[in-house]
């Protein structure tokens, strides 16, 4: 007789944890440096534990930031653009003895992942963990005041904490990551130029310089006692190989000319696995007061994209048309990042319906951001999580985005093309060697 889960008292309750097991919480210094600065550049270096088990969801980044400026004076105070936390990182960098995942304008991607995962009371929640300096707006009684940046506290000085979640290929594994079997994992973090993420376009409301200090990787890590050794290298296939699943990201940019009529936009990358394709277009109109951090329609309503991933496969099927119907685009965006349009709770987003109409030309705000992503889900089955890998391969050819301009945009602006993707960590517990297949 089969029983409802809620009268099944036996299977639930027939896994047991070693006898030995016992958990840590790891805090790690940098290897290298004890702070950095805007005006000098640099990175920071975390080298991990090489014992127990690493929990890849426990791993965070906690530190202090300090941005200064001088002379400022009247009401304009200094602002910092994006999610603080992660806005100040131009690159991340994972190494196990080779480099094996590097992502490039790391805080813009970071900003506009947290964007389209959280919507804006969940962004308000966290706000004291992303640096924003979010406020109810007393006009409107809404979240939105402060919710895309960071206001400085006073005229020439803001100090604050952070401590947010770390995006790279070892915090998104989905199994424990054998850290006492492999070789030392290394992350590295490199810091942002000061213009990308701080607005100076004010006279009296520029920053000098941002500082980072007391800067801290924590995660946790299980183990299982010495005599749970024999039972891993049991879980090896015949080459001494476990297989865990992980998700990297990959950006791309290209120039998207100020042309009418259709161009093609070519990204060189490579992958077995895409799992979606995400594009947006910078905002560089003298109107556009966020720039790198706003997303502009370059079709202005008038126009459509389509990706082509591997040969002769175009996503979607049917050009996503702005004029035809705009909600469509953004029912695709939802469906990139949550791979159904019937999760509706999952699928709700930081974007304004005035957001996601932003285009080229259109002036944006600290607080009215350009948010118009173009996304696709690319995988051949969504929500089968025991496959290894579930996206189109690009066929060793480069991706590509169709865009047609019923009129010419504005102006010539950069495209930006971010994909996720599967990967696989590789690790002989014979040899204690380690790789990512991409």
């Amino acid at each position: 007789m089969s029983l409802p889960k809620e009268l099944d008292y036996v299977s639930s309750n027939t896994t047991t944890l070693p006898v030995n097991t016992s958990s840590k919480n790891n805090v790690i210094h940098p290897s290298n440096v004890s702070s950095l600065a805007t005006d000098t550049g640099g990175s920071v270096i975390f080298d991990l534990g090489q014992t127990d088990y690493l929990v890849p969801s426990s791993m965070y980044l906690r530190m202090k930031v300090k941005t200064t400026g001088s002379g400022n004076t009247g009401s304009n105070k200094m602002f910092q653009r994006g999610i603080p936390a992660y806005s100040v990182w131009e690159k991340s960098i994972v190494s196990i003895v080779n480099q094996v995942e590097n992502i490039s304008n790391y805080g813009r991607v970071a900003t506009a992942l947290i964007n389209l995962k959280l919507n804006q009371a969940q962004k308000s929640g966290l706000a004291v963990a992303f640096g924003l300096t979010n406020e109810i707006d007393a006009e409107n009684i809404t979240l939105a005041k402060n919710l895309h940046g960071r206001k400085s506290t006073s005229l020439n000085l803001d100090e604050y904490d952070v401590a947010v979640p770390l995006l790279n290929c070892i915090s998104l594994c989905e199994k424990l990551v054998p850290l006492g079997m492999m070789p030392q994992v290394r992350i590295e973090l490199e810091i942002a130029n000061l213009t990308k993420f701080m607005e100076n376009a004010q006279a009296d409301g520029s920053a000098d310089k941002v500082e980072l200090t007391n800067m801290e990787l924590c995660y946790d890590t299980v183990s299982f006692g010495e005599d749970f050794t024999p039972t891993m290298l049991s879980l090896a296939d015949e080459n001494g190989d476990i297989l865990i699943k992980t998700q990297s990201h990959s950006v791309s940019t290209q120039t998207a000319d100020a042309i009418a009529g259709l161009q093609t936009l070519s990204f060189p990358q490579r992958l077995s696995s895409v799992k979606s394709v995400i594009a947006w277009f910078d905002g560089k109109h003298a109107n556009s007061l966020n720039k790198d951090f706003d997303a502009v329609d370059i079709t202005n309503d008038a126009g459509s994209y389509q990706f082509q991933v591997g040969s002769n496969q175009f996503f979607p099927s049917v050009a996503l048309d702005t004029a035809r119907n705009r909600a469509g685009v953004f029912m695709e965006l939802s469906n990139a990042l949550n791979g159904s349009s019937h999760d509706i709770l999952g699928g709700s987003m930081a974007i304004s319906p005035e957001e996601f109409s932003i285009g080229d030309d259109d002036t944006t705000s600290r607080d009215e951001v350009g948010g118009f992503y173009i996304g696709v889900n690319c995988e051949r089955m969504s929500g089968i999580n025991q496959a290894l890998l579930t996206g189109v391969s690009t066929a060793l050819t480069p991706i590509t985005l169709n865009v047609r301009c019923d009129n010419a945009p504005t102006q010539a602006t950069t495209c930006n093309l971010l994909t996720i993707f599967d990967g696989i960590l590789q690790v002989n517990l014979q040899s204690r060697t380690a790789s990512l297949k991409i």
